[in-house]
């Protein structure tokens, strides 16, 4: 067979199709694309010192897999070493820690694929438009692969920027529709908005959504007479992101 899917890692918070075990070996092998990490991450040691986990792995132990998966350790290792043996993993680590690198990540998970289209935005939904616009460009423009610590930083910083802008339009309209909401009342608004801000921003720099699509469910989730009544959270708008992005026309649920 030929062609991609779209599989987000939030198919791992649907405890009908991923929580029962043990896991088959397919399950276990996506699993681990799952926790590959999207992005370059730095982990600091006890010396001071930074260590470089790299794009396509990740860091864990034999224990957390073994546990996660529902596995002996005994047929982690061997289920490794025979990944690494096909040329699908390399492994790399000690008694403490062990790194897996994911082989050929970039071939799989930068696919050629077309743009997808999306319909207008409504005259409702060019509000939230406008409220983030000012950051768009710079957030669509920064590469994510760049290997440049400044432009890094400055991505991130656009993130950031992006979701405390998203975080306040939530807080305005759910202060429209659920008056009395008691996480934005008695001086408690701007630390829900600061914790709202962060959830958002990991959605959007650790998922990746298209960001006009981002724009469309934000504004879906809070205008959606069902969803506006659930959707009270950053760590809400990023959980249910796949149904959302569904919902709102924007494509297939992830």
């Amino acid at each position: 067979m030929n062609g991609w899917i779209l599989l987000h890692r939030q198919i791992c918070d649907n405890a009908y199709l991923w929580e029962d075990k043990p896991y088959t070996r397919g399950q276990a092998w996506i699993d681990l694309l799952i926790l590959a990490n999207p992005a370059d991450e730095y982990e600091s040691c006890k010396s001071g010192e930074k260590t470089l986990i790299p794009r396509g792995s990740l860091k864990t132990t034999i224990r957390y897999l073994a546990n996660r998966w529902g596995w002996s350790r005994t047929k982690i290792s061997d289920f490794l070493n025979s990944l690494q043996s096909a040329g699908m993993l390399k492994i790399e680590g000690d008694k403490k820690k062990t790194v897996l690198t994911i082989a050929n990540y970039e071939d799989f998970q930068k696919p050629k694929t077309k743009k997808r289209q999306t319909a207008p935005l409504g005259k409702d939904e060019k509000k939230t438009d406008t409220l983030l616009k000012k950051e768009t460009n710079v957030y669509i423009s920064t590469s994510p692969d760049s290997s440049n610590d400044e432009i890094r930083d400055k991505r991130k910083s656009d993130y950031e920027k992006n979701a405390l802008l998203a975080a306040q339009y939530m807080a305005k309209k759910i202060e429209g529709h659920t008056p009395g909401f008691p996480q934005l009342r008695n001086g408690k608004k701007d630390e829900t908005v600061a914790r709202w801000a962060k959830d958002i921003e990991k959605l959007l720099r650790i998922d990746k959504p298209d960001f006009e699509e981002f724009k469309r469910v934000l504004w879906f989730s809070q205008t959606d007479p069902f969803w506006q009544k659930n959707i009270l959270s950053g760590e809400k708008l990023r959980k249910q992101y796949g149904q959302l992005l569904a919902k709102a026309g924007g494509s297939d649920e992830r």
